[in-house]
């Protein structure tokens, strides 16, 4: 009955709500659909990519069926203007996008919120930054063959065997689980280059941040 979007990065909503500041959107947030099966209603949502959507979804459901009546909702775009702009250029931009709605809000960095994750963040670094390989040379990344995702290597050097790193996780996670027989990765669940050096727990979770 409910669809929450979320690795296709879709953006919903429509150009009265985000006014043009952003990527046009796909189509209505909630985009709803009756299902062909039933004739039910079927919502689908969105809040775009890399955490800068919020959405916000309101939902009628039939108490004997269970089944969704309505659903109605917006996405949510926080958003904090500073340095370099003057105070003059950030109130403009702020009354500008107040005047859309409830879309665009201006979020303040929370002082106490931030505190107690300093405290866990010197924790964190202590653990992660801890040296766990060492790599004696490069390792390109490639998505699709011939992409050029790689930061630092040319598609022709993938162009063979595609990206080193997709393959080198492949590997890591045949030899983790002896019954298997044969490995499969997404290489967009890996986030980039293995450069030559030292290599930590930090390196090892921007790599396989999902």
């Amino acid at each position: 009955d409910i669809i929450v979007g979320s690795g296709s990065h879709t953006l919903l909503g429509n150009t009265d709500q985000t006014g043009g500041w952003i990527s046009e959107p796909v189509d209505d947030y909630p985009t709803v659909v009756e299902r062909a099966r039933d004739n039910t209603t079927v919502c689908i949502v969105s809040a775009w990519e890399y955490a800068h959507g919020i959405g916000k979804l309101n939902i009628e459901i039939d108490s004997e069926t269970g089944a969704v009546v309505l659903c109605d909702g917006h996405p949510i775009f926080p958003y904090e203007v500073q340095a370099p702009y003057s105070t003059e250029d950030q109130t403009e931009v702020k009354q500008e996008l107040d005047s859309m709605g409830p879309v665009w809000r201006w979020t303040e960095e929370d002082e106490e919120a931030l505190s107690t994750l300093n405290e866990y963040r010197e924790a964190a670094d202590s653990e992660t930054n801890t040296v766990i390989a060492r790599v004696p040379e490069e390792i390109c990344y490639e998505r699709v063959v011939g992409q050029g995702a790689s930061d630092m290597c040319s598609p022709f050097r993938t162009m063979k065997r595609g990206g080193g790193v997709p393959n080198l996780v492949a590997q890591a996670y045949l030899s983790r689980f002896s019954e298997a027989d044969i490995s499969l990765v997404n290489a967009g669940s890996i986030a980039g280059d293995i450069y030559e050096g030292a290599f930590t727990y930090r390196h090892a979770l921007n790599l396989l941040p999902y």
